[in-house]
């Protein structure tokens, strides 16, 4: 069975549009179900109906002669692949009972029987997959585990900085280093104040999406000229507009149309965030300033995320709500932007006192 042509994914936009069906699929929904030959990008909130497009879509797939074998389909959690595999073994046997061709209720029953083994999951199980079984090209043994383990991990750091720690400061530069370490060392006379630097670079590393090249491009390129106290300044006004900014439309909502939602849980968060900032003022300093932006921010990550999102679900509230949501993320787009900021002007501030030893301590993530 051949795919559809752009002509007829139309035809079929316009069928659903004037059908009696519900709930229809939408314009978009169709698109990203039945286009072919090219890449597709499906971006959407959640509970829009992503994993609904995903599994329509590879459905239709099947359908035209496709073989679970040949797709890969990775999901965010291991719950997700479940349910999209359940969902795709009764969404294919009902396919097998209603279709009267006799060949693809062969094929989709070749399909069903190959779903079991069929690459649905996360990157990590794909990716742990692929290197148990390809692993001996890079001279991986196939018995390797992933460590997740908290206490283990912090085991292998720690080795890791010591041996780190002891070529420097057997090293030629073993003077510079020692100042180094006495500029962190605080009260405690000892290595931990530099390794707790280190550490939360490696560990805002793990954040990059390569690493070594935000070290040298980013990181370490150029900041010895960097005047500290202007960025500061700079980095201020732009923090206080934005925190302001937040608050009088929060402060809107609760005054307004807050109302309509009753005693909903993101409120109270809302309210968290409205306290922090009404802690401010004008003659607040830059620490101030930086440290309510950081628990700001934090409040907008807590319960995955969802700690101030709206999630009515009264239907006459729809479009209030959603407006109230998509202001909200553009506001908070714009303020983790300025989080990040801080983190690396803060990362740079303290790496510009020794750049050399800064660049060789870029070893420390291989």
């Amino acid at each position: 069975m051949k795919f559809l042509c752009q002509e007829e994914i139309e035809k079929l936009q316009i069928e659903e549009a004037h059908s009696d069906k519900k709930p229809k699929k939408t314009d978009e929904q169709i698109q990203a179900i039945y286009s072919s030959g090219q890449n597709i990008l499906v971006s959407a909130s959640a509970g829009s109906g992503k994993t609904f497009v995903m599994a329509e879509r590879i459905l239709d797939q099947l359908a035209r002669g496709v073989e679970i074998r040949q797709l890969f389909i990775s999901t965010f959690t291991v719950k997700a692949a479940t349910e999209l595999k359940e969902r795709l073994e009764k969404k294919i046997s009902q396919q097998i009972q209603e279709t009267q061709d006799l060949e693809l209720k062969k094929h989709l029953g070749r399909q069903l029987a190959d779903l079991p083994n069929a690459a649905i999951g996360t990157m990590d199980s794909f990716t742990q997959k692929f290197l148990a079984k390809h692993g001996y090209l890079i001279d991986l043994a196939p018995n390797f585990r992933i460590l997740e383990n908290e206490s283990e991990q912090l085991l292998l750091k720690n080795d890791v900085f010591r041996q780190v720690f002891e070529s420097h400061y057997q090293s030629k530069e073993h003077e510079q280093f020692s100042q180094l370490v006495k500029n962190f060392a605080g009260k405690s006379k000892d290595a931990r104040g530099l390794r707790k630097q280190v550490y939360m670079i490696y560990d805002f590393l793990q954040s990059t999406s390569n690493p070594q090249a935000w070290l040298q491009e980013s990181f370490l390129k150029g900041f010895e000229k960097v005047d500290f106290t202007s960025s500061k300044e700079k980095l201020a006004d732009a923090i206080k507009e934005k925190l302001w900014d937040l608050e009088s439309f929060f402060r809107y909502h609760l005054e307004n149309d807050s109302k309509e939602f009753g005693k909903a849980a993101y409120l109270e968060a809302v309210q968290q965030v409205l306290d922090e900032i009404g802690a401010l003022t004008n003659e607040s300093t830059f620490n101030q300033y930086q440290e309510v932006l950081e628990r700001v921010v934090s409040i907008s990550k807590d319960k995955g995320g969802r700690a101030l999102t709206n999630a009515s679900r009264k239907a006459e509230l729809l479009e209030l709500k959603e407006a109230y949501n998509q202001e909200r993320k553009d506001k908070f787009e714009k303020l983790i932007a300025l989080n990040d900021q801080i983190t690396l002007l803060k990362f740079q501030e303290i790496s510009s006192r020794v750049l050399g030893l800064s660049k060789d301590f870029s070893s420390f993530h291989e």
